[in-house]
């Protein structure tokens, strides 16, 4: 089987909408509909394919609203509503980074683990696992990079960013400075501080779903890991600048 396809990119958001209690055929219809999606967040875009994107949206926010508790809903208040729409469209960003970003953790975490067996006893598998998720986002993180518009001039170094400037951040790179982690081009789940990566970003734009996607796919090795074993092929990535997913990883089960 392909761990991405089948595992990968419908497990981190069908774990969203089932703790949600979205019903079965809700949550299969916002499953399959999440390739195309996704595509909202791309630059290249046709006039068609936006079309298609806001139609879908629409169709995903009334899907979505029914499952709003009454209160949260009342048409009578527009301070509800107002809060109903933040709900619902921060659920639809949430499910498509869970896609992507999800999918990558999953696998790279996978590989991570394969190319550094260690011998885990059942009493602190949980730990352990959470230690490799972590020093995976560290060490070969889903998403290599960030945007961010300066909001005053910043002089760094002898560069000057001006107020309103992009800047786009290497993530990956900084997790592999070497005056924060010893040993950087390591894999190490056992170094005290991997924690302090800057993959999920900081301040008030980090990311949302930090301790969910942790925990998410420290439970999934925890309780997979054993049975799972990669078949010889040879892995090949997405050609995406930003992030660093496989196309297929074929696995028995």
């Amino acid at each position: 089987m392909d761990w991405v396809e089948v595992v990968c990119k419908k497990l981190p958001a069908l774990y969203i909408l089932k703790s949600l209690k979205i019903g079965t055929e809700d949550s299969k219809f916002l499953i399959d509909q999440l390739p195309l999606l996704v595509k909202i967040m791309s630059p290249q875009q046709t006039a068609a394919d936006t079309i298609k994107l806001n139609e879908l949206i629409n169709k995903v926010f009334s899907l979505l609203q029914k499952y709003l508790p009454h209160h949260t809903a009342d048409k009578n208040s527009s301070v509800s509503s107002e809060w109903a729409t933040l709900l619902i469209v921060n659920l639809i960003g949430l499910l498509i980074q869970s896609y992507d970003a999800g999918r990558g953790l999953l696998t790279n975490t996978l590989l991570q683990l394969a190319d550094h067996p260690q011998p885990v006893p059942e009493i602190e598998a949980a730990n352990y696992f959470k230690q490799a998720v972590i020093e995976t986002l560290r060490f070969d993180p889903p998403i290599h990079l960030t945007r961010r518009v300066a909001g005053k001039d910043l002089l760094i170094g002898d560069q000057l960013i001006k107020s309103g400037e992009m800047i786009t951040i290497l993530l990956a790179a900084a997790n592999l400075d070497p005056q924060v982690f010893e040993s950087p081009l390591t894999y190490n789940p056992f170094r005290i501080n991997n924690q302090e990566h800057l993959t999920f970003g900081a301040g008030h734009h980090q990311c949302l779903a930090k301790h969910l996607v942790i925990h998410l796919t420290a439970e999934t090795f925890k309780i997979l890991y054993q049975r799972i074993q990669i078949l010889p092929q040879t892995i090949t990535y997405e050609p995406l600048l930003n992030a660093r997913l496989v196309k297929n990883l074929f696995i028995t089960l």
